[in-house]
């Protein structure tokens, strides 16, 4: 599912119903021009397309639009495929479905053009001595629509700065991949096994942002 919407209360709940019901998210900054927006929508071979009805003219001459299902996100519509329309219809029970972001692609994030792999990130932090813990996830940003955020447990006694960890990824990774933010945290959110719960932290994040 591609969903191109700006921060505000329909991408939250697009986002994590697309998850919910087992979907890939393909997140697509509403600022792109319909050469952009076809080049992302062929790359990530979405099926599905959600956003304002006035972003919808950017889809008129792409060929890819004949292939797609399109939903209106306005509140107040009169198209028959309309988000809140489905949201008061139907009624069925919701898949129980466990999603592993480092088996499973959540999220396919676009970064000017380019699909970004939080577990690839990970891998990189994660070989740095100061880490003890990271989880990495995108966060809506004004100007790319989402950016890359790294969230860090560092190692007690152990002493690196916000910029020795960029500069660390930097000479590891594409440019594009490093995380333009570095949240240094005591702790990250985990279920009973351990496991570190990211959507949590997407879901901290979404909220600063309504």
């Amino acid at each position: 599912m591609a969903i191109m919407l700006p921060n505000s209360v329909e991408y939250v709940i697009a986002y994590f119903s697309v998850q919910r019901l087992g979907g890939i998210v393909c997140q697509v900054n509403p600022m792109y021009q319909p050469f952009e927006l076809d080049s992302i929508l062929q790359d990530s071979k979405a099926e599905w397309f959600i956003s304002y009805k006035e972003q919808q003219d950017k889809l008129e001459n792409l060929n890819i639009a004949r292939k797609l299902v399109v939903v209106v996100a306005d509140r107040e519509s009169a198209d028959k495929d309309t988000m809140y329309k489905w949201i008061r219809e139907e009624n069925n029970k919701l898949p129980e479905i466990e999603i592993n972001p480092d088996k499973i692609v959540a999220v396919l994030q676009y970064t000017g053009g380019y699909n970004i792999y939080p577990g690839e990130i990970e891998q990189v932090l994660y070989e740095h001595h100061a880490v003890l813990e990271v989880c990495v996830y995108g966060v809506p940003d004004p100007y790319r629509g989402e950016t890359v955020k790294a969230a860090i447990v560092l190692r007690k006694s152990v002493s690196v700065t916000k910029e020795e960890i960029m500069e660390w990824c930097t000479v590891r990774v594409a440019r594009y991949k490093v995380p333009r933010i570095i949240d240094f945290r005591s702790h990250l959110p985990k279920i009973a096994v351990g496991k570190i719960l990211r959507r949590s932290l997407v879901e901290e994040d979404a909220k600063k942002h309504m």
